[in-house]
């Protein structure tokens, strides 16, 4: 409430020009910028407000085509997520500390990701920690000598690694990839799917006892084909200036002149 400022576009949609003027001229003050022409934005800013629903993410073709693949990969994500954690117990005979090493593993990926995420970009990045976790889980699943008890150890929390880099990825790549007056909507029923994921997870968690690596195939096939729908069928969002309307949204990835610089940078 009171060091986030509130958003110019929402201020601009209802004509609160007098916090909109406040707000603007901080942001150029801690940025060191010129304040802006703020005609230019209100005439770029289209007062969609009750217009855009879900609908518009089933439409057109590369608008659905993206829609699909996020919720797939947010579905997968989850349960990924949370079906390795729910699996711990397999891993050592303490289950405490099995739980303790599916914990701790997330913090390296967080900031391996949060290092990685504007340098490497953020296509290659999730697409690459999906398909670790996926890989790293076939293979912990496909090994049954106990002799190699320890790599199936080691597989498992590669799988937790991966899946823990995806969701500190799939949220910002998410909101990239959809123009403005959808974002929102693609952020929450992409999260409804997620949680759809996260509520199947322990009942895939619990196949062991129908056959021991099923849990395991089931999480790292889905984070696999997740992982090689985001290579093939995702834009590049690193470097672009958020899309505003749908043009600019399927535009994405394709060549075009670099944004210049401004108080919202």
């Amino acid at each position: 409430m009171w060091l986030l400022p509130e958003s110019p576009r929402w201020l601009i949609s209802k004509g609160k020009e007098k916090q909109l003027k406040i707000d603007v001229e901080k942001m150029a003050r801690v940025n060191k910028k010129d304040i802006p022409n703020l005609e230019m934005y209100r005439d770029k800013s289209e007062d969609k407000n009750g217009k855009a629903s879900f609908l518009d993410l089933l439409r057109p073709r590369q608008i659905l085509v993206r829609s699909m693949v996020m919720f797939f990969n947010w579905f997968v994500t989850n349960m990924c997520f949370y079906g390795l954690t729910s699996s711990a117990s397999v891993l050592l005979d303490d289950i405490y500390i099995n739980y303790t090493l599916v914990i701790l593993v997330e913090i390296p990926a967080h900031f391996v990701c949060v290092f990685l995420l504007s340098r490497w970009g953020r296509r290659p990045l999730f697409g690459a920690c999906q398909l670790l976790a996926g890989i790293s889980c076939i293979i912990a699943g496909l090994i049954n000598n106990n002799s190699l008890n320890w790599l199936k150890i080691v597989m498992a929390l590669l799988g937790k690694f991966g899946a823990s880099g995806s969701f500190a990825i799939v949220f910002v790549y998410t909101a990239e990839l959809f123009p403005t007056e959808i974002r929102s909507t693609a952020v929450g029923a992409s999260s409804t799917c997620a949680r759809l994921g996260g509520i199947l997870a322990p009942t895939v968690a619990a196949l062991s006892t129908v056959w021991k690596p099923l849990p395991l195939l089931i999480l790292g096939g889905g984070a696999a084909i997740g992982g090689i729908l985001v290579l093939f069928f995702l834009p590049e969002t690193l470097g672009t200036k958020l899309p505003e309307n749908m043009e600019e949204a399927i535009n994405l990835g394709k060549k075009q002149p670099k944004p210049k610089g401004n108080v919202y940078s």
